[in-house]
């Protein structure tokens, strides 16, 4: 078995649920075991795959242990950055934030592009816009006539 990780991307973000793969080679019968510290949900989805959502502070700590018996050995252990959630890109219709709209364009929505490859998703509340001194508002990201 090989592992490979981005030593330079260690981050993982506030609120967001991401999924880690833990893998030991030679554990022989040792229980593969994981503690993490600032780290506010840490849950076994699948054999060697887990999900992990930090606390507020600005670093995690995530131990990889081997246990057997009484035994317990630290096989890996990695720090986190822990950082917010970059923000969405707000879209109405096809045109991106900063671009020019279509008038009859009636949805907004809120992704990540695709070089931030989060899987999150996002609900519009509210908006609100002007145009030539004039503001509009609603709720939702459906915009009626």
């Amino acid at each position: 078995m090989a592992a490979v990780e981005m030593t330079d991307m260690t981050v993982l973000y506030r609120g967001y649920s991401s999924k880690i793969a833990v893998g030991v080679t030679n554990s022989g019968d040792s229980k593969i075991k994981l503690r993490c510290t600032n780290c506010d949900t840490l849950y076994k989805v699948r054999p060697n795959e887990y999900i992990i959502k930090p606390g507020n502070d600005r670093e995690a700590k995530l131990q990889v242990l081997l246990e057997d018996g009484d035994s317990i050995r630290v096989a890996k252990q990695i720090k986190y950055k822990v950082r917010v959630l970059p923000h969405p890109i707000l879209y109405w219709g096809s045109a991106r934030e900063g671009n020019k709209g279509v008038k009859s364009a009636r949805l907004l929505r809120a992704l990540y592009p695709p070089e931030i490859p989060l899987r999150a998703s996002f609900v519009i509340l509210k908006w609100s816009i002007t145009i030539n001194c004039e503001t509009a508002a609603g709720v939702g990201g459906n915009l009626k006539n």
